[in-house]
């Protein structure tokens, strides 16, 4: 899978891709998608839901290690409502108050 940071970023609306310079179209939960050769582009909420489907309920350090983002880039996602903890979890998100 092909990193979302290696794309071209003509402008806001159109995204090259590296491998074969198709066209790049976002295609939900954090998944691109070149038209052209299929390669897969994964944002970093791709990343980390890609990594929960696969492994299931992870704490903050295994997402992290999983996917290559920051402990901050997992607690922003957290932070943002896209990701959610687990109800049995123990764990709570403080505020930022």
């Amino acid at each position: 899978m092909a990193k979302l940071e290696d794309l071209v970023n003509v402008d806001p609306d159109y995204i090259v891709c590296k491998q074969c310079g198709g066209m790049v179209r976002y295609r939900g939960s954090g998944k691109h998608i070149c038209e052209d050769c299929g390669a897969v582009y994964l944002d970093d909420f791709g990343k980390v839901k890609e990594f929960l489907e696969k492994r299931g309920p992870s704490n903050i350090v295994e997402i992290a290690a999983g996917t290559g983002l920051t402990r901050g880039g997992v607690n922003k996602l957290l932070r943002e409502g896209r990701i959610q903890v687990a109800d049995n979890s123990r764990v709570q998100l403080l505020c930022e108050a």
